[in-house]
């Protein structure tokens, strides 16, 4: 198990370098499939692992493109999640103070994250090996509390006033808009792992497709969140759409 962390440990490491190199938020895959054929799992040599379909047949360019357009539509797609949320934002209660603190929290908020967003290439490359399954899966436990666990503790301590404050450099209206929002993305850093565990699953077990099939349920989820935040205009923008965040996250 020791041995198998490490692997763990030194993948995840690898990946965060390669996502704080990114500069966007757009790169992400999401989940949504209770089907049984997604996630297998076979028994070698009494360890449980992940199974890998195995074929004989050759990699032909229209099997290629079966497995790849899917996750080539995906971060597309997940594109127009944020034109739809800033559209959306205006359009709500308190928009100008909205769209000013969106980019902090989001921006703390990934700070967070990008340690799950890692996680899903390491479900890749290990997910085979004898007893991955249990050993991924309790890194994935340890991995979700300890990310939301450490954004709680900046949410309620000052560790977050001195970042809305002197880091960002907001006004005191907008650094207590800014921290009342930031307790709707706690749960965002362990929905992440969650995330990427099943994504990892499903790439590994070459169903692309469910992939794709997350990102437009989310898509859909999401607008219907805004679009209500927007007729009942009662609600800070900023609130429903972290709200509408969540509701991606929670597509698995």
């Amino acid at each position: 198990l020791s041995h198998a962390c490490v692997n763990v440990v030194s993948c995840m490491l690898l990946h965060v370098v390669c996502l704080m190199c990114a500069t966007t938020d757009c790169c992400f895959f999401f989940f949504f499939s209770s089907r049984r054929r997604h996630t297998r799992y076979i028994s070698v040599t009494g360890v449980q692992t992940c199974a890998l379909p195995i074929s004989d047949t050759t990699l032909t360019f229209s099997r290629l493109l079966h497995f790849y357009i899917p996750l080539a539509i995906t971060p597309i797609m997940t594109l127009l999640a944020l034109p739809i949320g800033t559209a959306a934002m205006s359009r709500m209660p308190n928009a100008l103070s909205s769209m000013a603190v969106w980019p902090v929290v989001a921006g703390l908020s990934f700070a967070f994250r990008s340690v799950g967003l890692a996680y899903h290439e390491v479900v890749v490359t290990l997910c085979e090996k004898p007893g991955a399954v249990v050993a991924l899966r309790q890194f994935a436990v340890i991995l979700a509390l300890t990310t939301s666990g450490l954004l709680l503790l900046l949410t309620v301590t000052p560790l977050s006033h001195m970042w809305f404050t002197t880091i960002a450099g907001l006004s005191p209206e907008l650094v207590h808009l800014g921290k009342t929002s930031l307790w709707l993305a706690v749960l965002m850093p362990a929905l992440t792992v969650v995330e990427s565990w099943y994504q990892g699953i499903l790439i590994h077990s070459h169903q692309t497709r469910a992939v794709t099939e997350s990102v437009i349920v989310y898509l859909l989820g999401s607008t219907m969140v805004l679009a209500v935040g927007i007729s009942l205009q009662t609600w800070t923008g900023i609130y429903v759409s972290l709200s509408a965040t969540l509701d991606r996250k929670s597509v698995v």
